[in-house]
């Protein structure tokens, strides 16, 4: 029941599950800034797992326009080229300083691009305590951090940038994004409106505005934020597929169909819209169009977690535990920070314990991991119990999850369950410590014996 309650919400529009993921922008500040909407601000959009996740945007804006690794992203809506050499406030650079920081800047950008990551946070830790620079090193760390999994150290990165530099609308955007990677939608919606009062008219801004506001639940302004946007474009696909889903999330599927189609066809390649076309066929109960959309994201974006979670989820629901496993830890592999994949990952464990025990403690893992999230899930909490109390490998790990099972159990027969279980595993250790008492017993009757024994008489 447990198991079929999450298929539900994660197949379903319920707004469970967010996946935001940061544009990688980077910043350097020996570059011509280019004009891309208000200071270059490419934020990502984003969107729930499941439900609404946009696609990753690795090197494009929400327009579709290029997003150019090493654009400069000022604190102004100014896009003033600036020369090699000058600095952020236009003043001359000086010196060794300034051309070290440069090309330390430059290797940063090249190792990025080539997804050396770690080359690349060296080189912009090199960079960060140049004044002039500084904010968009600490930016794009973030950003290298971000892709790491390290959400928190990437919102740390984001604020300090902020700090550095108050009116940095992209620094915003991106711990706005962070904050939706995170589930805390509303704590994002006015961090974008923050960020939209110094560039009213950047269309990603309101796209990620849109999207957070559906995701914290604000339909009607999220439909409203869209519209405007289409109002400036309308030719952009993230807001009609944020439309899609609000006309899903008020039961009109077929409305929401028309949306994302209209998508479609101004963004063809776009994995998020078919992952989204995908979500509106299931709701349709038309499971074999929305598996192949599904398997269309996938092909389109080889990286694009949420199809990868999406499908892991069918598979679960037609007990292909092994499929549903082996989507579930691909789409850790690209999330790590993912609370549904870890959860989907271990129901999929938890399936194939069923099918053979010794799987148990593997299940039981898994769902210990979904508690770093959540300590006092029940669904978790009890899946640990039932996980590691499948195999005597894993007795000592469950005693202690099957007693917290019995208080959290959302059902008197899962709770009937754990008890049972407990039970029977407390027996086991009973029967085995007692026959291991009297095996020591005797061996130490025996061995006083001979102590008391006289000498055998002499031959």
């Amino acid at each position: 029941m447990r198991k079929l309650t999450f298929i539900a919400l994660f197949l379903g529009c319920a707004g469970a599950q967010r996946e935001t993921r940061s544009t990688p922008v980077l910043a350097p500040a020996a570059a011509p800034a280019q004009a891309s909407g208000a200071e270059g601000a490419n934020a990502p959009s984003a969107g729930v797992v499941g439900s609404d996740a946009a696609a990753p945007r690795t090197a494009q804006g929400a327009s579709g326009s290029p997003a150019t690794p090493g654009v400069d992203a000022p604190g102004t809506a100014s896009a003033t080229p600036r020369t090699a050499g000058q600095s952020a406030n236009g003043s001359p650079a000086t010196g060794a300083r300034s051309a070290q920081t440069s090309a330390a800047f430059a290797d940063g950008v090249t190792a990025f691009e080539a997804g050396k990551l770690d080359e690349a946070k060296q080189s912009f830790e090199a960079v960060a305590d140049d004044d002039p620079r500084r904010a968009a090193a600490r930016y794009d760390l973030g950003v290298i951090s971000e892709r790491q999994g390290d959400l928190a150290g990437a919102e740390s990165r984001y604020r300090e940038a902020l700090a550095l530099r108050p009116d940095y609308a992209r620094a915003l955007a991106a711990i706005a994004n962070v904050l939706r990677e995170q589930g805390k939608a509303a704590d994002a919606v006015p961090l974008y409106q923050a960020a939209l009062q110094k560039h009213p008219d950047d269309l990603q801004l309101l796209d990620g505005l849109a999207a957070a506001q559906r995701n914290a639940g604000q339909r009607e302004q999220a439909e409203s934020t869209a519209r405007r946007v289409l109002a400036r474009s309308k030719d952009d696909a993230e807001a009609y597929r944020t439309l899609a889903l609000c006309a899903l999330d008020q039961n009109n599927p077929r409305l929401a169909e028309l949306y994302a189609l209209t998508a479609r066809k101004r963004s063809d390649q776009d994995a998020s819209i078919a992952n989204t076309l995908g979500l509106i066929y299931l709701k349709l109960d038309q499971r074999p169009r929305a598996l192949l959309e599904l398997q269309r994201a996938v092909s389109l974006d080889p990286s694009f977690a949420p199809a990868h979670l999406n499908l892991g989820a069918l598979a679960l629901a037609s007990r292909d535990y092994a499929t549903a496993e082996k989507s579930a830890s691909k789409a850790l592999s690209l999330q790590p920070w993912s609370r549904e994949a870890r959860l989907l990952r271990a129901w999929a464990l938890d399936g194939l314990r069923a099918q053979d025990p010794r799987r148990g403690p593997d299940a039981g893992a898994a769902f210990e991991q979904v508690l770093a999230f959540s300590p006092d899930d029940p669904e978790a909490t009890c899946g640990a119990a039932f996980g590691y109390g499948a195999d005597r490998s894993g007795y000592d790990r469950a005693l202690p999850f099957l007693e917290k099972c019995l208080s959290l159990a959302p059902t008197p027969q899962e709770r009937q369950a754990a008890e049972a279980r407990l039970k029977t595993i407390q027996a086991i250790r009973s029967a085995a410590q007692d026959k291991k008492d009297a095996t020591e017993t005797e061996g130490s009757g025996g061995s006083g014996q001979a102590e008391d024994s006289p000498p055998p008489p002499a031959q």
